[in-house]
């Protein structure tokens, strides 16, 4: 390197990253952490614009990718001087756009309404002229896509086409109801999914969940969205990227959009040949994109489990909301559920009736009922889909320690948990009074079992207890929770039920 060049500081930009691990020849461990070429041109552009920041500036991208940033601070009377010099603007640009002029002509209070003009200065961070350029390009492109008859209309689902209802369902979008550590929205895209469905219907469904779904919140007016690109391709599967014309179309639709990134995070699959479809997807965007939005891109490669870990260390769930389990699978009864409600809002349906008792399912038919489904900032039990169990971690900003592409977790038990350990504080646990009440309705079903099949038993409790969401925790040496394996848990649940026989025994000698 010379000595004019600008060194890449990829350790800043990387901190809790895997990025520069690039593509990994899944048969040959000693490439394990080595750069791919086929993304490093894109990390060290990354890591590059990073290292033009000042140091505020870096900061506050760092703080943003791990989930720990502010949203936009508002004066109102700042707010009303920026709003004055927008619409100075508008009255610059107005003659030489049609499509503004043609929107003001049928309905000028949609487009001098002070929060649809908040929106684009919002997402352009007070920039007016930038703001004021963005709304006609958004008028330009809504009247392309929907017709001049809505120019001035909210899009709803009666404007999709069946088709592009039809790709809604397919699940190349998700928005899970929990949100990151910041509160902010977290909007899951499925890369293999985009792909199902024509650009068209991309545009015309991209429009819709953005502007109708993420915009018209305050909350991500101000606090942008958390973007998960999530690699569902499986070995073997092929998936070509869009023609290089439809790719432009979709994104210069793209950036029409009022929208913030708070951070981009791109969890990527090790393979011996990168997707084309994440390849172009990424190069087109990274192109595209600003530079305050390319700094808060993070690349990161690993298995479903690692990438998962990876985002709670983020502060981002990867609960039963989560629309991928840590096999890879699709959870497609997840994203069912998200539309089914967004669809419902819109139709005004009533609000559904209370849930029965939720029953724990098991293998061979072994059940047992737990009580009715509580919703909370800290549980939701869901075990018709058998997701994952909940877990939050603490943050980890520092450098990657373990083994490479793994982000190091530390477990908080949840309500739903068990606890392993002695003492009032474990017992009065609400997992382990919750425990205890389901094992006590299986207690005779425990004793009328051979001593040779009670070990079924054992084994179907446990896992329909993991399906709802419990896990079983103990504290290690170094005083941080850890999850028990199988023999342990089974190990558990017999020794509850041998200490309520011993418990009943007592209980008849006294009587």
């Amino acid at each position: 390197m010379g000595s004019n060049e600008t060194p890449l500081v990829l350790a800043d930009y990387g901190g809790a990253s895997c990025c520069g691990k690039g593509i990994i020849d899944d048969n040959d461990d000693a490439s394990r952490g080595s750069a791919g070429s086929e993304f490093k041109q894109t990390e060290d552009f990354l890591a590059a614009e990073m290292n033009k920041l000042s140091f505020q500036e870096r900061n506050k991208a760092l703080e943003d990718i791990h989930c720990v940033g502010e949203g936009l601070k508002e004066d109102p009377e700042v707010v009303e001087l920026h709003l004055q010099e927008f619409q100075k603007e508008v009255e610059i640009l107005r003659p030489e756009t049609p499509v503004y002029q043609a929107a003001e002509a049928i309905n000028a209070d949609y487009v001098n309404d002070r929060g649809f003009r908040l929106r684009f200065l919002r997402a352009k961070l007070y920039d007016v002229k930038k703001a004021v350029n963005q709304m006609m390009k958004f008028l330009q492109c809504k009247e392309k896509y929907f017709g001049k008859e809505k120019l001035c209309k909210e899009i709803d689902l009666s404007d999709l086409t069946e088709e592009d209802r039809e790709y809604m369902r397919k699940g190349p979008f998700h928005v899970p109801k929990h949100r990151d550590r910041s509160g902010r929205v977290i909007l899951h895209m499925l890369n293999t999914r985009l792909r199902l469905g024509t650009a068209q219907n991309l545009i015309r469904v991209s429009f819709y969940v953005f502007w109708n779904l993420l915009t018209a919140l305050e909350d991500v007016q101000l606090k942008g969205v958390v973007s998960i690109f999530y690699d569902i391709q499986k070995p073997g599967e092929q998936s070509e990227p869009f023609a290089f014309k439809e790719a432009i179309e979709i994104m210069s639709m793209a950036l029409t959009l009022p929208f913030r990134y708070s951070s981009r995070l791109w969890c990527l699959k090790p393979r011996k040949k990168s997707s084309l479809l994440n390849n172009s997807i990424l190069a087109v965007s990274t192109k595209f994109f600003s530079s305050y939005i390319r700094v808060r891109t993070r690349l990161n490669y690993g298995s479903d489990l690692e990438l998962q870990y990876y985002l709670q260390s983020l502060g981002i769930p990867t609960d039963e909301d989560f629309p991928v389990d840590t096999g890879g699978n699709i959870r497609q009864g997840v994203i069912d559920r998200w539309l089914q409600g967004e669809w419902d809002k819109c139709k005004k349906a009533p609000e559904p009736p209370a849930t029965n008792p939720t029953t724990i399912k098991a293998v061979n038919n072994v059940t047992a009922a737990v009580p009715n489904k509580e919703e909370t900032d800290d549980m939701t039990i869901d075990v018709i889909n058998n997701n994952l169990p909940n877990m939050r971690v603490l943050p980890v900003m520092g450098k990657i320690l373990g083994p490479p592409m793994f982000q190091p977790a530390i477990i908080q038990p949840w309500p739903s948990d068990v606890l392993f350990g002695r003492g009032v504080g474990c017992q009065n646990h609400p997992g382990n009074v919750r425990f205890r009440e389901i094992m006590d309705g299986y207690k005779e079903q425990y004793d009328n079992f051979p001593r040779s099949k009670r070990r079924i038993v054992m084994a179907n409790l446990r896992e329909g207890l993991k399906s709802s969401g419990t896990r079983f925790l103990r504290m290690n040496k170094g005083g941080y929770w850890e999850e028990c394996n199988a023999a342990e848990v089974d190990t558990k649940i017999g020794q509850y039920f041998r200490s309520l026989r011993k418990f009943k025994k007592e209980s008849l000698k006294s009587a």
